[in-house]
């Protein structure tokens, strides 16, 4: 069984990044934060692909 985290904790996870990471200047944090989203919506599609895979796998298997 694979676990995936929640959208309620990768949203907790991102700002528990933005406060504890020791970067106060606005600009870095304002980049920083593009590329957690992005790296969020990448393992949200890495896993959709997972999943996909499994059922595929499971198909093959079955028959």
């Amino acid at each position: 069984m694979q676990y995936f985290p929640s959208e309620t904790n990768l949203l907790r996870l991102q700002q528990l990044a933005r406060e504890t990471i020791g970067i106060t200047n606005v600009d870095r944090l304002r980049g920083m934060k593009v590329e957690q989203e992005l790296l969020i919506k990448e393992l949200r599609l890495v896993q959709e692909h997972l999943e996909r895979l499994d059922t595929e796998i499971a198909d093959i298997v079955k028959t």
